[in-house]
């Protein structure tokens, strides 16, 4: 894994615990960090709009940045999710002849605080669009999907959800996001984002360790049959 081997080369180790997507469990594990008295910690959030838990994430003792998810105005690393699915939308429709495109994303369905990075890449699909003069939907579910000049997925394993409920049409136009490595076993030609997690990793470590580090990661749209 990208982190156990970055923190690796500076002679540290990582120690992992799991949420399970829950707020509460996200503050006990923090408190059993705080409590053994790691060096640091590397958070990919749950995401909170509470201003108490945005308190409670201040008076830690320890250096903490997020990836994943931003939350607050805590340091983080990782990419522009907003602009990364505006740029995906934007070139995604150029090919597109139809006047209407559905976005999948049945994450959707919760309620997500205002920084997590599936509300920003709807974001950025939506300012896409409008600016594009076409319509569109958003789906949340497979029974939602109908036809349409194209699918743009929240992330790759969403749009193989689609692709395998399709039946995996060659023709059908599709985009998702993260650039998974299945990708490439995958015959339909999908086009996704790409960013390197090794250097998402490199750069929480830099940050915890206090040497010089950048909060934003480069990215790139490529289609996984290139």
């Amino acid at each position: 894994m990208s982190l156990v081997d970055t923190a690796r080369k500076f002679g540290y180790s990582i120690i992992f615990q799991f949420s399970k997507k829950d707020e509460k469990n996200e503050k006990t594990a923090l408190e059993y960090f705080d409590y053994i008295g790691v060096d640091g910690i590397i958070l990919f959030s749950v995401g909170s709009d509470n201003e108490e838990y945005k308190n409670y994430l201040s008076l830690l003792k320890k250096p903490l940045i997020l990836i994943g998810n931003r939350l607050f105005d805590l340091p983080f690393v990782g990419i522009d999710d907003t602009k990364a699915m505006y740029e995906l939308s934007q070139k995604f429709v150029q090919n597109v002849m139809s006047d209407e495109i559905m976005y999948f994303a049945p994450v959707l369905k919760k309620p997500l605080h205002s920084l997590n990075a599936q509300r920003m890449r709807l974001n950025g699909f939506v300012q896409a669009m409008e600016g594009s003069g076409k319509r569109y939907r958003i789906a949340t579910s497979i029974q939602e999907l109908s036809d349409c000049g194209g699918i743009i997925c929240a992330t790759d394993y969403y749009a193989l959800q689609v692709l395998k409920a399709l039946g995996y049409p060659e023709d059908l136009q599709i985009a998702g996001f993260d650039n998974i490595s299945v990708l490439k076993d995958v015959t339909v030609r999908i086009l996704s984002v790409e960013y390197s997690t090794d250097k998402i990793a490199e750069e929480a470590v830099n940050y915890i360790l206090g040497r010089p580090y950048s909060s934003e990661v480069a990215y790139s749209l490529v289609y996984n049959m290139e």
